[in-house]
């Protein structure tokens, strides 16, 4: 059961910061300003130093004492709340070059880095407040639910249903999910480090 909570919150951490990348990405892509090469090896790129980030901010927040890192879950909570009355918004992208190569790369890399700072502050102190093999679940988790992005982008693009739906509802519920993530970071669960 602890391993599935750790599983669970991995995806679910990266999936409600990440719609934003969503839109933005297959945007660039269905307009033709990226080509499938250069946003698959931008956005691993920017995965990468997403997670890097992610570890980093999390290692620090072990320096926390154990009793008080739960309270990093309110980080979470307040990017959730700021979501909700308007008060973030997402980069859009317009600064697509489109040349096929390298740049296209550094484009996506770059959205991908720019627009993931709540990725970063909901993972670390999800990592941070974990037991380590829990942790390494999440974050196992995590990795996936990003590869798995890369395909949904793919699949945004070829279904505009689906670009529309999630251009309408993602908004609604990302910030709900992000003050989920939130919560349990703050409740004493099962994957916790911190004492009963």
């Amino acid at each position: 059961m602890q391993l599935l909570s750790a599983i669970v919150m991995g995806v679910v951490a990266f999936a409600s910061t990440n719609a934003d990348n969503l839109l933005v990405l297959s945007s660039l892509r269905s307009i033709g300003a990226v080509g499938g090469r250069g946003l698959a090896s931008g956005y691993l790129l920017g995965l990468a130093g997403v997670l890097v980030l992610t570890l980093l901010v999390g290692a620090l927040s072990r320096l926390i004492p154990v009793h008080l890192v739960g309270f990093l879950g309110v980080v979470p909570i307040v990017l959730g709340l700021r979501q909700l009355v308007g008060d973030s918004g997402p980069d859009d992208g317009r600064a697509a070059s489109g040349d096929g190569g390298r740049g296209e790369v550094a484009l996506v890399a770059t959205l991908q880095l720019a627009n993931s700072g709540d990725t970063v502050a909901v993972g670390a102190p999800l990592l941070a407040e974990s037991a380590i093999v829990p942790g390494l679940f999440t974050l196992a988790a995590f990795v996936a639910t990003g590869i798995a992005w890369l395909w949904l982008i793919e699949a945004v693009v070829r279904l505009a249903g689906v670009r529309v739906f999630l251009e309408r509802y993602a908004p609604r519920v990302g910030p709900f999910l992000m003050m989920a993530v939130g919560s349990y970071v703050l409740a004493n669960t099962l994957t916790d480090t911190l004492p009963d």
